[in-house]
């Protein structure tokens, strides 16, 4: 089994902020680039399916049973909105409508996975789990309870996380906690993407009011690139830690308690792409 996908969360998304602050803004892009579509290369990856033993499972005691069940959820759980994160970003050449539209998008998601990374590390800090995953999924593997309490003492230099979780994630926030951000100069540039379908409209000045204070709690001073950029950085350095504690801890768990003999199948290839070139659009044309 391989070593868990180690994604550049940040790239993307740092490389356009930076691009924005060279043309002398810390908001969005104005001059106007025409872009035109890439082909996306297929590749081919290699795959195996591994059976579990389902009596095995079902001898495990509940206890265990559910440390196991959270961390290969939450391990799927915050590699689908990393990978969401990645695919966010539009080209830098792309039409400034574009720009700010993932822009927004970026936002957006990063706001939910901030949101399930602090929901993540607090469910399997439990007492009840954290001692379960110690002694039988990381201490098995040289390393990764030291990894596992490098990304405790990370998560707890991250205070903005609570925070965003519970005010900016999950709930919309109230008029006080929202109204002293909407006089910011920060949001002078105020419009609205309109299209000849509701799909193709974007609130851009409501869509910027609501990361502001998001991204305020990071860094004050320049919320709009600093605080995105921060935020991306550190929240990518926490979960390079915790994926890695989830991913190798559950293979050796798997291999040592969960499977039989010949649970590994036979090597399957599938079409994939790589994820720096995939973009999910904001903006559609009609089917």
């Amino acid at each position: 089994m391989g070593r868990p996908i180690a994604l550049d969360l940040s790239g993307r998304q740092i490389s356009m902020l930076a691009e924005m602050r060279a043309r002398g803004r810390s908001k969005m892009l104005q001059s106007h680039t025409n872009h035109k579509g890439r082909g996306m290369a297929q590749q081919v990856v290699k795959l195996h399916r591994l059976k579990l033993s389902f009596a095995k499972l079902r001898s495990l005691p509940p206890e265990e049973l559910y440390a196991f069940a959270l961390a290969g959820h939450v391990f799927n759980e915050l590699m689908m909105l990393q990978k969401m994160v990645l695919t966010s970003a539009p080209p830098q050449d792309s039409h400034p409508f574009v720009q700010d539209a993932g822009v927004g998008k970026t936002v957006f998601v990063l706001r939910l996975l901030v949101g399930k990374t602090e929901e993540a590390m607090k469910s399997l800090s439990k007492k009840a789990v954290i001692d379960i995953l110690k002694a039988k999924f990381f201490a098995p593997k040289d390393g990764l309870t030291e990894r596992w309490d490098a990304a405790v003492l990370r998560y707890a230099g991250m205070p903005w996380l609570n925070t965003i979780r519970n005010q900016r994630a999950f709930h919309y926030m109230t008029q006080g906690q929202w109204q002293p951000h909407f006089t910011d100069e920060l949001l002078d540039d105020a419009y609205v993407i309109v299209g000849a379908t509701h799909g193709n409209t974007f609130f851009h000045w409501n869509e910027m009011a609501a990361a502001l204070p998001l991204l305020k709690l990071v860094d004050a001073d320049d919320p709009l690139v600093m605080g995105l950029s921060r935020m991306l950085e550190e929240t990518a350095e926490l979960l390079s830690d915790l994926g890695t504690c989830l991913a190798e801890g559950m293979q050796h768990y798997m291999r040592d308690v969960l499977t039989g003999d010949s649970a590994l199948g036979p090597e399957e290839s599938i079409a994939a792409v790589s994820l720096k070139e995939v973009v999910t659009p904001y903006f559609h044309a009609k089917d």
